[in-house]
């Protein structure tokens, strides 16, 4: 069989960069429809009229691309908000802000080596895609970044650098600091307040019916408890939601 016309095939399915498991599926739906049904005039026909469609789909995506509605300079504009604005779009302060980015500001640095993107804005955009429901294809455009996976690969780095070193900032609080907590709360001797949340998932493969939820969806469930001046002191993470909160 001549290979030629599949290797070329492949060559062009891999000129676009955001969409290897499809093209990946496409490959191997190729060469089983190849191997049945042989590289006949014919058949290779089928094949290129398939490939003419799939390269006007990807002309259209490169159309829309190109009008993309980016924001230049928006992560520098960002710093010279206000205080309070910036509390309000970043769900924290500024000075919690440099905290976290002292810690794994240097992690961050590792990870992305010479991309030309500062540290600070990676932790920017880390913290603007778990403080709101934008797409990823929305972040990119607004941290001026080039396709949707680059946002994506720094806001996975930014959790997972995060949840490394929790313990800086979850800390069940000592012995000796229960009164004044209690003192917060309007409820005697309470050290705060404890509450559920379920994390929406696709359905799991083992076990999947032990996190069909109350509510009709598939999640984990989180759980935590805050102080009175809304620290949170303990988070637990995991569990299947078809668990409720007396467990």
């Amino acid at each position: 069989m001549d290979l030629r016309p599949l290797l070329g095939i492949i060559s062009f399915l891999q000129q676009e960069e955001d969409d290897e498991e499809e093209d990946i599926l496409a490959i191997l739906s190729i060469i089983k429809f190849v191997t049945k049904n042989g590289n006949t005039p014919y058949r290779m026909s089928l094949l290129l009229k398939w490939i003419m469609k799939k390269s006007q789909i990807r002309l259209i995506r490169e159309q829309r691309r190109t009008e993309r509605i980016v924001l230049p300079g928006y992560a520098e504009m960002v710093f010279r908000y206000r205080d309070i604005q910036f509390a309000e779009d970043y769900r924290m302060g500024r000075e919690k802000f440099q905290e976290l980015l002292q810690i794994i500001g240097p992690a961050l640095c590792e990870t992305f080596i010479n991309d030309g993107e500062p540290v600070k804005n990676k932790l920017l955009l880390g913290i603007w895609a778990l403080s709101t429901r934008e797409s990823f294809r929305e972040v990119a455009n607004r941290f001026e970044l080039r396709n949707r996976s680059s946002a994506h690969n720094m806001f996975v780095k930014v959790c997972s650098l995060i949840s490394d070193n929790s313990q800086f900032f979850i800390q069940w609080p000592q012995e000796e600091n229960y009164a004044q907590l209690a003192a917060q709360n309007s409820f005697p001797d309470a050290l705060g307040f404890i509450d559920g949340s379920f994390i929406p998932l696709i359905k799991p493969k083992h076990s999947g019916e032990s996190y069909f939820n109350r509510k009709k969806f598939y999640s984990v469930t989180l759980q935590a408890v805050c102080t009175g001046d809304q620290r949170i002191i303990d988070v637990s993470v995991g569990y299947p939601s078809l668990n409720n909160n007396n467990n």
